[in-house]
């Protein structure tokens, strides 16, 4: 039975915060995620990702994701060719997803995915997946990488907003 790509999709975001893993590569399918992260004027970060698809792979690269901050703010994604870049604003994850088997990033060759963001890199999980549209298994290897968290700063500005918060509720419910 052959299992539809837009229903593995689906399964995604699930898969992606449970994925804190270090990277692994499962019998087929060997993949490298490489971040770069590069300082751009005005204080945002360029975000790229090389994610190379070893020549011992079975399978291409079908999807690459990204966990990142809902307050990442992305711009400017690029993906290969025939890949779509999904994201909307206060998204929790980037996801770039092959329109079909033809642009997939097949074994032996690498793939480059990169946004720009106004926070700092920290670490997140990431998630490549391969299909073998023929035989309908599904690969997957997670790991960890570098994509845009708030500083701890902002952070502990939340924290001290929630106390104060809090507080405030307390004293109304005491009156």
């Amino acid at each position: 039975m052959k299992i539809p790509r837009a229903l593995i999709s689906g399964a995604a975001a699930i898969i992606l915060i449970m994925s804190m893993a270090q990277s692994r590569s499962e019998a087929g399918f060997v993949t490298t995620v490489t971040p770069t992260v590069t300082t751009q004027p005005g204080g945002t970060f360029l975000y790229s990702y090389s994610v190379a698809n070893d020549v011992s792979s079975t399978v291409g690269i079908f999807e690459f994701n990204v966990a990142v901050s809902t307050g990442s703010m992305l711009s400017q994604l690029t993906a290969p060719s025939g890949f779509l870049s999904l994201y909307t604003s206060g998204d929790f994850a980037v996801q770039f997803l092959s329109s079909d088997g033809s642009s997939d990033v097949a074994p032996g060759f690498t793939g480059v995915f990169s946004f720009i963001s106004p926070l700092a890199p920290g670490f997140q999980s990431s998630l490549t997946r391969g299909f073998d549209d023929a035989g309908g298994v599904l690969f997957a290897n997670a790991g960890t990488t570098l994509a845009p968290v708030p500083e701890p700063s902002t952070l502990a500005l939340f924290a001290a907003g929630a106390v104060v918060l809090s507080i405030a509720s307390a004293v109304k419910r005491r009156k």
